[in-house]
């Protein structure tokens, strides 16, 4: 769960969408 969250804080810096469908 984790390593799912960063993979999405990841994504908020670079592509917000993928971040948006990782938090729902």
């Amino acid at each position: 769960m984790l390593l799912l969250f960063f993979s999405c804080v990841g994504h908020l810096q670079h592509m917000w969408v993928i971040s948006t469908e990782c938090l729902f």
